[in-house]
């Protein structure tokens, strides 16, 4: 009995504990961003440039999230997004929707961009 009794009382407390460390950790977003053809003015388009090869560079995203980008950026189109881009020197630029911003003599070396 005491067997039983002591493992009622291990799966109690196991359950206790992940309960506790369930709710006390931050919810972490999903994050589904996607890269996709360029081939709709809907989707969020960087043109740039990489910074070791300085080869032309055209992407294009859709879906909210978070994408490693790492560019000399030369045009930011935003599609039907809200988008926030941090630069290497800790900067973060939101633009809004429907924008297109070119950046023709001192383009940002973009770390990350962001659909919210």
């Amino acid at each position: 009995m005491s067997k039983v009794r002591n493992l009622t009382r291990a799966a109690i407390g196991a359950a206790a504990f992940a309960a506790v460390f369930a709710t006390t950790l931050p919810a972490v977003p999903a994050y589904a961003i996607d890269t996709v053809p360029c081939n709709s003015n809907d989707y969020l388009r960087i043109m740039g440039r990489t910074p070791i090869s300085n080869r032309k560079v055209q992407m294009c995203f859709a879906n909210g999230g978070t994408a490693h980008v790492d560019l000399w950026v030369d045009q930011i189109s935003t599609g039907n997004n809200d988008i926030e881009y941090l630069d290497y020197n800790g900067a973060r630029v939101r633009i809004k929707r429907w924008r297109v911003v070119n950046f023709p003599n001192r383009p940002p070396h973009v770390r990350s961009v962001t659909i919210l």
